[in-house]
């Protein structure tokens, strides 16, 4: 696969998902937000975070 697709899955990394566990744990802890509402803020800023990758190699594929 190549183009934008394959920036988006390379996004898709254990380290970049650990660090979604961390921060969903932290706004539970530190943050005191609901559980749900906390997972929620994380997938939000997950998906939005793939969005934005795939835009901005889409640009930059087509500025070449």
């Amino acid at each position: 696969m190549s183009g934008s697709w394959h920036a988006v899955l390379g996004n898709i990394d254990l380290f970049v998902i650990w660090n979604l566990v961390l921060t969903g744990f932290l706004l539970i802890k530190v943050g005191r937000i609901s559980p749900r509402i906390s997972w929620i803020i994380v997938s939000v800023f997950y998906v939005l975070s793939l969005i934005f990758q795939y835009v901005g190699t889409t640009i930059t594929i087509n500025m070449q």
